[in-house]
C-alpha cells in the first residue's frame, strides 16, 4: 500500500510514520514544508498543503492520504 502522510515533520505525523514503518508492507511518502532526512523506506516531499499543484503531484499513485 502506498500512503502519503501530510504534516510529516510534526509530532503526530512523525509518530504515524514510525508506526507505519513498524507495521511493514507500506510505501510512505512524507509531505512537509521542512526539508529533512527521512528514515529508510520514506520518500520525502517538500510541499505546502496550501498549494494545490505540488500537493496533487504528491498524491499521484497513492492508495491513501493521511492528513
Amino acid at each position: 500500500m502506498n500512503v502519503l502522510v501530510t504534516g510529516a515533520s510534526g509530532l503526530v505525523g512523525g509518530r504515524l510514520i514510525q508506526h507505519l514503518l513498524e507495521a511493514g508492507q507500506v510505501q510512505i511518502r512524507a509531505a512537509s514544508r521542512i526539508e529533512r532526512a527521512w528514515p529508510e523506506g520514506v520518500e520525502g516531499w517538500v510541499t505546502d498543503c496550501a498549494d494545490p499543484s505540488p500537493l496533487a503531484a504528491a498524491c499521484a499513485g497513492m492508495d491513501a492520504v493521511i492528513h
